[in-house]
Order: structure tokens, then C-alpha cells, then sequence
């Protein structure tokens, strides 16, 4: 008690780190939330490009079988 009554300016000191360290935890926080949204929204976009490309490789890999047994049934003609 009596090191805060001779150096208040010292107190002074402490209380603009502390208040400087809750800013820094703050904007921490909030660059975390930001990235996990961003995160989400990745997901979501990957989410929506997989089903298409899924889609897709299923038509070719038919297509390509297809193919396949017309030309097996050209060569057995």
C-alpha cells in the first residue's frame, strides 16, 4: 500500500499496460473469430465445389465404361 502512495505515477504506469494488454487480447479475439468464420465459409464454398466435381468424375467414369463395351461389342461383330 504505502509503494502506491509514494510512486502513484509507477500505478499510473501499470494501469496503461494492463489497459494496452485487454486492447491487444481484444483485437486477438476477434482476428480468431474472423479466421474461424472464414474458415466456415471455406468449408461451405469446398462443400459446394466437391459435389459437382463427385458428380462429374461419376458421368465419366459411366461414360468411359460405356465407351468401353461399344468398342468390346465392335470387335465381337
Amino acid at each position: 500500500m504505502q509503494y502506491c502512495v509514494d510512486l502513484p505515477e509507477e500505478i499510473s504506469k501499470l494501469a496503461k499496460v494492463k489497459a494496452q494488454v485487454t486492447d491487444v487480447k481484444c483485437v486477438i479475439m476477434e482476428n480468431i473469430e474472423k479466421g474461424l468464420d472464414c474458415s466456415e465459409k471455406i468449408e461451405l464454398l469446398v462443400d459446394k465445389i466437391r459435389e459437382p466435381l463427385l458428380t462429374s468424375t461419376r458421368f465419366q467414369r459411366v461414360r468411359n465404361e460405356n465407351d468401353k463395351k461399344d468398342v468390346v461389342s465392335e470387335h465381337e461383330d
